[in-house]
This record gives structure tokens, C-alpha cells and sequence, in this order.
């Protein structure tokens, strides 16, 4: 049998956060002025946009022909104003910051065997 592909479920299994998101969201917002005031709401809207990315634009945007950076930026952005935050030009900024995070070790740990 030949393999063309195999993939991993990447957080939790091989890496895992360094700071739990929500936390990490939350402090970068704040590096941009951006206050979050119902910060209960907050921390249940990732899972919330998350999904609703994922059923609009499958695969991280893939299969809807959405670049990846874009649909994590709808995410963070929604995660936000489904929270009660207004959009703003700030949050496009947040969302980069996370993104570039996210893509160093900064933003990750291995997970322990």
C-alpha cells in the first residue's frame, strides 16, 4: 500500500497552546486599545465562529478557494463582534498579530508523551 497523505489533528495531540486562546486574544486585543467587556460571551464565540468559517468555507478555506489568512482574519474578527465588539480596523490588526503568533513557536508547546 503507497501513502500520498497523511495528516495529524495538529493542537492537542502534537502541539498544544502555550496560553489558552481566549487569554491570548485578550491580551493582544488589549495591545490595540481594543477593550472586551463581556469577556464570558467572548471566550464561548471562538467555538461559535470557528464553526461558522468551517461550514461556510470547509478545509481553512480551501475548498471554497478562501486563502487561509483570510479565513482565520473572519474567524478572529467574528470571534470579536459576536461578543459585542465593534469592528474596527483594529481588529484586522489583531487577527494578523495571532496569525503571525500562531505560525511561531511563540504560540505553541509540544505536547508531553
Amino acid at each position: 500500500m503507497c501513502y500520498k497523505l497523511i495528516t495529524f489533528d495538529f493542537t492537542g495531540t502534537l502541539m498544544r497552546f502555550r496560553i489558552p486562546p481566549h487569554v491570548q486574544y485578550e491580551r493582544i486585543a488589549s495591545l490595540y486599545g481594543v477593550e472586551i467587556k463581556n469577556t464570558q460571551a467572548f471566550h464561548k464565540n471562538f467555538k461559535t465562529a470557528f464553526k461558522t468559517a468551517d461550514n461556510e468555507h470547509p478545509n481553512f478555506g480551501c475548498n471554497t478557494n478562501l486563502h487561509w489568512t483570510q479565513w482565520w482574519v473572519n474567524v478572529v474578527k467574528n470571534t470579536f463582534i459576536g461578543a459585542g465588539v465593534e469592528d474596527s480596523p483594529h481588529l484586522d490588526s489583531i487577527a494578523w498579530h495571532l496569525i503571525k503568533l500562531y505560525s511561531t513557536t511563540e504560540g505553541w508547546e509540544v505536547v508531553p508523551v
